[in-house]
């Protein structure tokens, strides 16, 4: 019992370190010494000369309170819109769009770029972790096939319409073409997750297997859309040297380190925290968010950029696979705890921060028609 004490706390006070020292950008030794990693930099050739490039710094206080602020108004316009029996996530959308778009908002818009980056991010692995616990292990393993074929095949089909159709009609080249397809091609989880993990319990398509299918093939989806998206990215980018092989390897290497570290840890959270400890299902949603954070974080801040939502899957598939056994109440504390912060917090700031992208000063009709035109031939495949 004591033994399982430390190592749960070892556990968590780790994660929490690994989250802070890659959010303000620490030396992972020497917290107190700034270091910034290669995924913050910006840079521009010129001269020989590499240039950081800052965005504006608002300060962490202006920061906190433009994303108070941004909330309130995300969460009362998802409540008006549902009213109108729409989805919230539309009113979320809206509100971004507002501050956005009409200037008297623009004095609430301060927040740090990186706090933005910090939230979307957390927002992705809340979705990741959400989908990994929401999964069936036995109908996933009777539909494995099905599952790697929407995640793979449907989306390169979509990929390859999406990249021709570009390049012919608007003349683009072929690697912007494909990195857009990538881009439209990838299911978004938070749209996609929450809506199968309701019908999941509503049992609506759960004889089949549907929902579970559905939450795997979307998460395979992501995942190699990313995976293809860097590559592209990687290998086109005058500033990267990096040979297409070298690229290559290194993601193998990302993929084999991830599931082996993942499959590590999944198995470690089988035995921390004990069932013996009081409020042993809050730990576990606890323990859970940090180590995934963690793992995501400092992978990120390290150009790790597939590592980090592959070792989450991992761990938190493997780790619900026997938490959904060992007590009567399965996963389900831990499921209600993901689906209430998502919906207050979550889901209202990242839609609000997708809203405040649509920037409509630089819209024009012919930019509308085009992006409408790629979106929809690739929705007819």
């Amino acid at each position: 019992m004591f033994v399982n004490l430390i190592l749960t706390s070892f556990v968590i006070f780790a994660s929490i370190y690994f989250i802070l020292i890659s959010l303000f950008h620490r030396n992972i030794l020497h917290p107190f010494k700034e270091e910034r990693f290669g995924i913050h930099n910006i840079a521009k050739q010129g001269n020989n000369i590499t240039e950081r490039i800052d965005p504006p710094k608002y300060g962490d206080i202006n920061s906190i309170f433009s994303i108070f602020i941004l909330w309130i108004f995300a969460l009362i316009f998802g409540k008006l819109v549902a009213f109108l029996y729409l989805p919230p996530l539309l009113g979320q959308l809206i509100a971004g769009i507002l501050f956005s778009n009409i200037s008297f908002f623009h004095q609430f818009l301060l927040i740090d770029k990186e706090w933005e980056a910090f939230l979307r991010q957390t927002a992705f692995i809340w979705i990741l972790i959400r989908a990994s616990f929401g999964l069936k292990h036995h109908i996933l393993k009777k539909n494995l096939f099905t599952c790697a074929s929407l995640g793979f095949v449907t989306t390169l089909i979509e990929v390859i319409t999406i990249a021709v159709v570009s390049g012919l009609l608007f003349g683009l080249p072929a690697y912007i073409g494909l990195a857009f397809g990538f881009v439209l091609a990838s299911t978004s989880p938070a749209v996609t997750v929450p809506v199968m993990i309701k019908l999941q319990n509503e049992d609506r398509g759960t004889s089949k297997g549907i929902p579970t299918v559905i939450l795997a093939s979307a998460t395979l989806d992501n995942l190699f859309c990313i995976t293809c998206f860097y590559i592209l990215m990687a290998t086109f980018n005058a500033k990267i040297d990096d040979s297409l092989v070298l690229i290559i390897v290194k993601i193998i290497v990302e993929i084999i380190l991830a599931t082996f570290i993942g499959g590590i840890f999944g198995v470690i959270l089988w035995l921390i925290p004990s069932k013996n400890i009081a409020f042993y299902h809050f730990s576990r949603f606890i323990i859970a968010v940090l180590l995934s954070l963690g793992f995501y974080f400092i992978t990120y801040s390290h150009d790790l950029l597939i590592a980090g939502p592959l070792i989450v899957c991992i761990i938190c598939a493997i780790a619900s696979f026997q938490w959904k056994r060992d007590n009567h109440h399965g996963t389900a504390k831990e499921e209600h705890a993901l689906h209430i912060s998502w919906i207050i917090f979550f889901q209202p700031l990242l839609f609000a921060f997708i809203g405040v992208f649509f920037d409509f000063s630089v819209f024009t009709w012919k930019l509308l028609f085009d992006a409408l035109t790629i979106l929809g031939i690739g929705l007819l495949f």
